[in-house]
């Protein structure tokens, strides 16, 4: 999940954003972040983890960038930071979150240090049966100050008793008007027909529009 974060939430994720940061940390511990390929569900899950660690926080804002946190994460060396994902050298369509993987969560989220931390899972659909009841016990008894974030594209994917574990956010519902616009802002040469077709083609979502245009 490492890169460069934009200095502005996406404006079809302000209001997410808004519920996130103002209500924290009243939320609950577990969080579910979903939405097809391109609505920025990763850069938002990155925007708020930094927001939950840094030592500046404050609601409606990003993270400072500038404290000791923040630095720790640009440099991914956060120790209360924990990123989940398939193996590395298994990237196929199919590869499964290995039950090892949430096992090793148990003494993170079970410690007792300063500061809030963090587990990201992506993508969640890759939990196997194991792991996801494995992922289950930790939901069920989490330690103090931990936010569990999954990130998925097909939820419903996900086994009906973690997703009763987890506040939901969906994050591509976005409005035409708001999405055209952020595609004039960032491809201003484009016009409206090329426009129309760019939406079409990704499945309204503009992320997804921007980076079909900049491959062709």
């Amino acid at each position: 999940m490492k890169q460069t974060l934009p200095e502005q939430i996406y404006p079809w994720h302000q209001n997410v954003w808004e519920t996130l940061t103002t209500r924290f940390p009243n939320i609950g511990h577990g969080l579910l972040f979903y939405g097809k390929k391109g609505c920025g569900k990763e850069t938002l899950a990155e925007q708020f983890l930094a927001w939950v660690l840094c030592a500046k926080r404050q609601p409606n804002h990003l993270a400072c960038g500038e404290c000791g946190s923040c630095q720790w994460l640009k440099a991914d060396t956060h120790p209360n930071y924990v990123h989940i994902t398939t193996d590395e050298d298994n990237k196929k369509q199919n590869a499964k979150i290995k039950i090892e993987k949430i096992r090793d969560l148990l003494p993170f989220v079970q410690q007792t240090v300063e500061g809030w931390r963090v587990v990201v899972i992506e993508p969640a659909e890759a939990l196997n049966i194991a792991s996801a009841n494995a992922l289950l016990k930790t939901l069920e008894e989490p330690g103090e100050r931990v936010i569990i974030i999954l990130l998925a594209q097909h939820p419903q994917k996900l086994p009906a008793t973690i997703r009763s574990r987890l506040q939901h956010f969906a994050l591509d519902r976005i409005e035409t008007a708001i999405a055209e616009q952020f595609l004039h802002t960032h491809l201003p040469e484009i016009d409206q027909v090329k426009t129309q077709l760019l939406m079409n083609l990704s499945g309204q979502m503009p992320l997804q529009a921007i980076q079909l245009a900049q491959s062709t």
